[in-house]
């Protein structure tokens, strides 16, 4: 069994490596764009417009919700769907941006 070593690394390290597991596979990106620029929508309406098998959509959904990047929302109609989470994102700039600027300052 594997030991989680996690632990051993400070905050920001481990918030960064949660973006770039969120950012780590392109389904993910073309899920978080789609509720981008759609606002909110469906399960269903997600899988029809990403090119991957239903459960494998599910799969990155699940991961991207666990992750905090996608929320559950009521739509329209009364069903539940999905929208981006805008204070993720946020979040998520902020955290790479400061990151950045460190490194550009370390390494000059």
């Amino acid at each position: 069994m594997a030991v989680r070593k996690k632990h051993l690394f400070d905050w920001p390290q481990q918030e960064l490596g949660a973006y770039g597991q969120a950012l780590g596979h392109p389904a993910r990106v073309q899920i978080l764009e789609v509720l981008s620029m759609r606002g909110r929508c469906s399960f269903a309406d997600l899988s029809e417009r990403i090119p991957l098998a239903t459960t494998t959509v599910a799969f990155h959904c699940q991961k991207l919700k666990s992750l905090g990047w996608m929320e559950l929302c009521s739509l329209d109609n009364g069903e539940a769907g999905y929208r981006l989470s805008k204070e993720a994102v946020q979040d998520a700039v902020g955290a790479i941006q400061l990151f950045c600027m460190r490194l550009m300052l370390d390494a000059a």
